[in-house]
């Protein structure tokens, strides 16, 4: 015998993360402008790439915002699940345009230095990387913070690609600092080539962020199972409740997707458990549903009571 329950029921997200991205959306137009056209100005291709990492955060941070109506929408007749997959998809995707971009700056920058490197207006350089920096520090700040309050991994990716536009910002400053200092000095021979230097360097130093969002996105794709840390504490709760149920064993199965995870949690009866009333099985699943498994991110239970049928409860 085999009863199987629902999930819990969706809840829909409050707007405050479409505020979020809608910040965050505004801030890099406004980098991807100004440091489009600053780049072209001063000759610059580190603020180039600043500019450019702004636009393609600017887009996606649109597809984004289009995600999240649409898990605020909850499921539908083609979706039944909800909208969750869309969010490791568009993270996934997120991930592979800003590594090939970065990609294409490297060989961009090692292509400069074998040829002479790049002239460039060194000071309005430096004012812009600084104003840079400050700005998107300020937004991974605020971007963490409604991340961590609303669970929201595309928000968490989001403070990610702020983090590392703030770092290739920082990284800029210092570097056209250093070059100021080299103004008008015999080392001044130098200054063309600091500019596609620091560009290959940030290239390599900021690759394996997108790539980690790449590898995280496919694994929730995939259907892989959450953290070991995340594992093991729900296994425990489940296993804390087990006394209290009349089972012979129970088997769990876990699943992250975007912001949730799916636990799958088998119940095998002993030979002689009889059946009275269906409220019987009602009973073992409250008690199940009661639990709180975690804190950590939002749970749907499914909650399966097997009846002398050991190979399923096995997996």
């Amino acid at each position: 015998m085999k009863v199987n329950f629902p999930s819990l029921p969706w809840h829909p997200r409050p707007p405050e993360e479409d505020i979020a991205l809608i910040s965050s959306m505004i801030g890099s137009g406004i980098f991807a402008v100004s440091g489009g056209l600053l780049g072209l100005y001063t000759g610059s291709g580190a603020i180039l790439l600043d500019g450019f990492y702004s636009l393609m955060t600017l887009i996606m941070s649109f597809v984004s915002l289009k995600v999240v109506r649409l898990i605020q929408q909850g499921p539908s007749r083609r979706y039944q699940f909800g909208y969750y997959g869309f969010e490791p998809l568009i993270n996934t995707i997120k991930g592979i345009v800003v590594s090939t971009v970065s990609l294409f700056a490297f060989t961009a920058a090692i292509e400069a230095l074998l040829h002479g490197g790049r002239d460039l207006t060194v000071g309005l350089a430096l004012a812009y990387a600084l104003l840079s920096t400050l700005g998107c520090f300020s937004f991974a700040v605020l971007m963490r913070r409604y991340s961590q309050r609303l669970s929201s991994p595309l928000l968490a990716v989001e403070a990610r690609d702020w983090i590392v536009d703030g770092c290739v910002s920082c990284a800029v400053a210092l570097a056209f600092g250093f070059a100021l200092c080299l103004n008008n000095t015999s080392w001044d021979f130098l200054l063309p080539y600091i500019d596609p230097l620091l560009v290959s360097v940030l290239t390599i130093a900021i690759l394996p962020l997108p790539l980690r969002t790449v590898f995280e996105g496919v694994n929730q794709l995939l259907g892989a199972a959450p953290g070991v840390e995340l594992e093991q504490q729900i296994q425990a709760a489940v296993d804390q409740l087990a006394p209290d149920l009349p089972s012979v064993r129970h088997h769990l199965q876990m699943m992250v997707q975007g912001r949730v995870l799916y636990v799958f949690i088998q119940v095998l009866l002993p030979t002689d458990f009889t059946l009275q009333r269906v409220q019987e099985l009602d009973e073992i699943r409250r008690k199940t549903k009661q639990r709180r498994l975690s804190n950590a991110i939002p749970i749907r239970k499914w909650i399966s009571c097997l009846h002398e049928d050991p190979p399923l409860a096995e997996g």
